[in-house]
């Protein structure tokens, strides 16, 4: 791709995730998780789309299917603090590998610490004490 193919792209990917948003504000969650499958199609290394699909399948208490949207977003953004803070909390809210999600806490503090990102320690810190 060239640089206007790329900026297409990323102004393509970045107004599906508006949409999706919006339409997740106003609780259409099954509509907002088609619009961010095509998203992740265009962007599969975009966080935002994993958590955002993972938290529709949350609100349709699917926990099983948004444990495994997590997880298949940490393959393709392994460094993600959000994802695993995440799929920590789907871990907790369906009561399974707790041993799991401590580990990936520990990951995310660490990462979250690195980044001096003081939002993502905030994150991190706000999934520890809801346990």
């Amino acid at each position: 791709m060239n640089i206007m193919e790329d900026e297409l792209k990323a102004k393509a990917v970045d107004g599906m995730y508006a949409v999706a948003f919006e339409l997740m504000n106003r609780c259409r969650f099954a509509k907002a998780a088609t619009v961010l499958r095509a998203m992740l199609v265009a962007a599969p290394r975009d966080e935002r789309g994993w958590v955002a699909l993972g938290v529709c399948h949350e609100h349709a208490d699917q926990w099983d299917v948004a444990r495994e949207v997590y997880a298949s977003g940490r393959i393709f953004a392994p460094e993600s603090v959000r994802l695993s803070v995440a799929l920590a909390r789907a871990l907790r809210c369906g009561q399974e590998n707790l041993d799991v999600r401590e580990r990936l806490l520990e990951e995310a503090t660490q990462r979250a610490i690195e980044s001096a990102d003081t939002r993502l320690v905030d994150l991190v810190t706000t999934e520890r004490s809801a346990a």
